[in-house]
């Protein structure tokens, strides 16, 4: 039962960004591109030489994906110039890169087709083959030009895609809760809909399998029969009595045992947030990027922090936000999103940057796109200004200012380390002005030790330290990776650094995490209590997850798997074990570290209330360790 229908695939306008992949060592760019609300222009130079002109979208290289392709046509017209040629490259499901024919673009519109299981001329990648394996995105449109001018418009792409009927059946997860949660005592109930977008009826089996942490199953089966933009529903059981994760997988199978699977989940728990004030004791915190999106997404974003019992986001808005022209201002942004972290009773933690495009040096204007906004300004003493007003206006509710992020990363400060202490000390200084209360936060160092990022200014954060310590009151770090990598980093390089702090100062590590990809979730969620716990016993203040919600929907980007919940709102299990620690420690102070063989941790933490006792064996062939504790009578 198979269908064949025609999808539009790209449509090559403004808000799909368009680009040119030209590296910097390929000196001056042989072309320029122009964009309208339904077409991209290429507009290549005249040039003594020939040109192959990568051309695509950031956006498009991530999804969207299509299974079941058979052909992409493209819709382009040569506006100026001849021989002008064409090939598609595609990445498919197995993350294998396909190059298809050259084919000539001719001048004129017109439409050109190529056969997506037969024209395929090279590929590359671990698993290559040289076929379509399951689904289809964007890689790139390979455009070879001869040296002379030219001009092609990209109207429109589609593709032919065939499925089977019982891919048009949608399915959706709800519990009536806006993160999908069932909380004990409220009316929240997991409910699966499964809905036919087709214009006829569908019959198949649907089988479900609900999944807990601990790794047991439930299972059902139900015979679904649905009309045309017809639905029916699946009540799940929530039969499991410990709070967590629920990972729910569904398959269904046609007459002819054809089959289609999907998952998603949802969490049944207690929110232990929000909760009232400021927390005096360790910072549970999380980074969020609520300003990229509309007012109701940021609401969400507040909203999911708090339940799960955050007190600190790291969040604001960049400098260029707030003032977008010398002796301009425009706190819209910045006022709406500190008004609703303290509508959830949590506070801000803003790293003040990047580089305004007003004060932008022409280098990094040069390069073209958003790279100047990792170039110091022209004048440092405009961004101590921009540090100054914060603190002005916020005095009293924003206690903690971040001079930048990862200044180690070359990828972030393209200056020198000299330029960023002195904009330490300008800042330090500048903030201190209106607020000696606020609390400044070297930039956050992306990681201990040398790593391929930090080439530009390998010594960067010793010389910080040692040498600008005195313009700044917390050190922050990052590290992120798992708990392996994370421990053996603090134990070969932090005590080196910390050393050169005289005094001592506070640690806070402000961004530090671990996607999912290629690990799991549980391995996920054992790595934030693992790197949470461990930075909690070596005196840090806080800790700051990076970050709460997925930046994307491809399971293969690690920077789109970072977060606490997917991109549509779904929980992960690293946001139900946030939940349960910031419940068990939220008030909690750290008391000890216990005695154990090498390879196992075991921490103590006390409230007005409580003694936690918190660990896990690392090295699972360690051997077995009885622990004792003096009690009183109330125990």
């Amino acid at each position: 039962d198979i269908i064949e229908r025609t999808l539009d695939f790209w449509s090559f306008s403004k808000q799909e960004n368009w680009t040119v992949h030209w590296p910097k060592e390929s000196g001056e760019a042989l072309h320029r591109l122009e964009s309208g609300t339904d077409f991209t222009d290429l507009i290549v130079q005249p040039s003594d030489k020939e040109a192959m002109l990568p051309f695509y979208s950031p956006k498009l290289k991530q999804s969207p994906r299509f299974d079941g392709l058979q052909q992409l046509t493209l819709d382009i017209e040569l506006l100026e110039g001849d021989a002008v040629m064409l090939s598609p490259c595609l990445s498919d499901a197995q993350d294998e890169g396909l190059m298809f024919k050259r084919m000539t673009i001719q001048p004129g519109r017109a439409t050109y087709t190529w056969n997506l299981a037969t024209d395929v001329v090279h590929a590359w990648g671990a698993r290559s083959n040289r076929k379509v394996d399951g689904d289809l995105r964007l890689w790139s449109l390979n455009v070879k030009s001869s040296g002379k001018a030219a001009r092609i418009r990209f109207h429109q792409a589609t593709a032919l895609q065939k499925v089977h009927r019982i891919d048009f059946i949608n399915a959706e997860l709800t519990t009536g809760h806006p993160l999908f949660l069932v909380i004990p005592g409220e009316a929240y109930k997991p409910i699966l809909t499964f809905h036919n977008q087709h214009a006829e009826p569908v019959t198949c089996t649907a089988t479900v399998t609900v999944e807990y942490f601990d790794g047991s199953t439930q299972n059902l089966q139900s015979s679904l029969s649905l009309d045309a933009d017809g639905s029916q529903r699946l009540d799940l059981p929530e039969a499991h009595a410990a709070y967590g994760i629920r990972w729910i997988r569904y398959q269904l199978t046609d007459g002819s045992g054809y089959q289609t699977k999907g998952n998603d989940s949802y969490a049944y728990l207690a929110p232990s947030g929000p909760t009232p004030g400021r927390s005096e004791e360790f910072l549970f915190s999380i980074c969020q990027h609520s300003n990229n999106y509309p007012d109701d997404i940021r609401e969400r974003e507040m909203m999911a922090s708090a339940l799960c019992g955050a007190k600190v986001i790291r969040e604001f808005s960049p400098w260029g936000v707030l003032n977008p022209e010398k002796d301009v201002w425009r706190w819209k942004k910045g006022d709406e999103i500190l008004a609703l972290a303290e509508k959830y009773h949590m506070e801000l933690q803003p790293s003040l940057g990047l580089c305004a495009h007003w004060d932008a040096p022409e280098e990094g204007l040069r390069e073209g796109g958003w790279q100047f906004l990792f170039y110091p300004p022209k004048s440092l003493d405009n961004y101590a200004e921009f540090a100054r007003r914060c603190a002005e206006r916020y005095k009293g509710r924003i206690r903690f200012w971040e001079i930048w992020n990862e200044p180690d990363l070359s990828h972030f400060w393209r200056g020198t380390t000299e330029q960023y202490i002195e904009m330490l000390r300008l800042s330090y200084n500048a903030i201190k002005s209106e607020d000696p209360d606020a609390l400044v936060l070297v930039g956050g160092f992306a990681g201990l030790g040398g790593h391929p990022g930090n080439k530009l200014n390998p010594d960067l954060q010793e010389r910080v330290l040692r040498d600008g310590q005195q313009w700044f009151d917390i050190y922050a770090m990052h590290q992120h990776g798992t708990f392996e990598i994370f421990h053996k980093a603090i134990i070969q390089k932090l005590g080196e650094y910390r050393a050169l702090l005289k005094p001592e100062k506070p640690l806070y590590f402000n961004e530090t995490a671990m996607h999912s990809v290629g690990i799991s979730e549980k391995v996920q969620a054992d790595t934030l209590y693992k790197k949470l716990l461990y930075s909690w016993s070596i005196r840090a203040m806080g800790y700051t997850w990076y970050d709460l919600r997925n930046d994307g929907t491809d399971p293969t980007n690690p920077e789109h798997n970072y977060g606490m919940l997917t991109n549509s709102f779904h929980p992960k299990a690293v946001y139900c074990a946030y939940n349960t620690m910031t419940a068990l420690l939220g008030n909690a102070t750290f008391k000890q570290t216990l005695p154990t063989p090498d390879g196992a941790f075991c921490f103590q933490f006390q409230d007005q209330r409580t003694h936690v006792v918190a660990g896990w064996m690392e090295n699972q062939k360690c051997s077995e360790q009885l622990l004792t504790f003096a009690v009183d009578k109330k125990a």
